[in-house]
């Protein structure tokens, strides 16, 4: 099963049109267009180009082996693992897995790589953004019915190593180790609910960061080395980020009676102690209207953030403060609110043609001179499958 322009990527061609970027994404004969706007292209360029394909075996014992290889560059063909798991399943209601597994952070995150299963051509940017999606471990899932309702329990733990490519933090290794989250979704009638609480020890390596040169990495070591020279060991371990545990929320209720489908999804995200990473708390609100082949849907997000805790250490007018409000910046992400219209269109079986468009009323761009906030509008369309 697979999707594009998810996880059937060839390399793009761009061609500039203005401040409009007109990307061509696709596996022939199938030719997508996207047309998006060079100040958000954070928003929809993805980090790497990908060619992937996901691999079932089934097994005689009630399990089977799942693998989900990919090729995550234009310039970097060697195969990695998205996923690869083993499953084994006792009887109806459990089973387990251990491997490598997607995250259950949101409601989508199982098939957040299969475009064709959801309304629009991406899930909203703002609350399914995270800077990893897989987690080697294992995953315990049970089921059971009550009445009427049907609940579905999932407890799983493990880690996971993940380099950022693109933006500001590219060059940053993120580890996360001791993870581990409860997931429990209920349905009743036309009505889905879930809840996600998940918990991690999170630490970065800065050596590699190179969004504001090849050296950035070390200027910030020498940031670090100087903090820790002049007294202010705080800071200086608070810009580390070491083993610092953090917090994940996320909360979802769906209606969806095949015709009309209510989508209300939030999340929330915080660390325990003072580092230079933001709080967030995002969530967006979807409504879509089913007529035969066609669905039609308007959807509002909304991503926001708190100043990262950095502790009041530092005083104004010493010479370090302006380097760590620089360094925080980096993992402050901008406040971003958008509305989306769009239709899907069922043409053939198992294949959709989707068309989007995303406005931006007070998106943050950064000029050469200032800082300020632009009112922005994407659109985009696309052709996904699945077979």
């Amino acid at each position: 099963m697979c999707s594009l322009p998810a996880c059937l990527r060839i390399p793009s061609k761009r061609t500039r049109m203005g401040n409009v970027r007109l990307m061509f994404l696709g596996l022939p004969p199938l030719l997508l267009a996207i047309a998006q706007a060079t100040s958000i292209s954070r928003i929809t360029k993805p980090t790497t180009s990908t060619t992937g394909r996901i691999l079932w075996w089934v097994c005689r014992f009630r399990g089977g082996l799942t693998q989900k290889p990919r090729q995550p560059g234009i310039d970097d063909w060697k195969t990695v693992a998205d996923w690869a798991y083993v499953r084994y399943q006792p009887r109806s209601d459990f089973y387990w897995q251990v491997g490598r597994m997607r995250v259950p952070f949101f409601l989508y995150s199982e098939s957040i790589n299969v475009g064709y299963s959801y309304p629009w051509i991406s899930p909203p940017f703002a609350v399914y953004q995270i800077p990893f999606w897989s987690v080697d471990g294992i995953s315990l899932n049970r089921s059971l019915s009550f009445h009427s309702v049907d609940f579905e329990f999932q407890l799983y733990g493990g880690g996971a190593r993940t380099e950022s490519v693109a933006g500001a933090t590219a060059g940053v290794v993120m580890e996360n180790d001791k993870q581990f989250g409860v997931i429990a979704q209920a349905t009743w009638q036309n009505w889905t609910s879930r809840i996600a609480l998940h918990q991690a020890s999170i630490g970065f390596d800065l050596g590699g960061l190179r969004s504001t040169g090849s050296d950035a990495g070390e200027q910030l070591n020498r940031l670090i080395a100087s903090l820790e020279a002049a007294g202010y060991h705080q800071t200086a371990r608070q810009l580390e980020t070491e083993d610092d545990k953090s917090h994940l929320a996320n909360l979802a209720l769906q209606y969806d009676d095949g015709r009309f489908l209510m989508t209300a999804e939030g999340s929330f995200f915080t660390t325990h102690n003072e580092t230079p990473v933001s709080d967030i708390k995002n969530y967006y609100l979807m409504a879509g209207y089913r007529d035969g082949n066609f669905q039609y849907f308007l959807t509002h997000s909304h991503f926001n953030t708190s100043p990262p805790k950095i502790s009041g250490e530092l005083p104004p007018d010493s010479p370090f403060y302006a380097a760590v409000s620089a360094v925080t910046r980096v993992f402050r992400p901008q406040p971003t609110r958008a509305w989306a219209a769009g239709v899907r269109w069922d043409f053939a079986e198992k294949m959709a043609y989707k068309f989007e468009a995303i406005y931006f009323p007070d998106l943050r761009a950064v000029h050469p001179i200032e800082v300020r906030d632009d009112d922005v509008l994407l659109v985009r369309m696309g052709v996904q499958t699945i077979f």
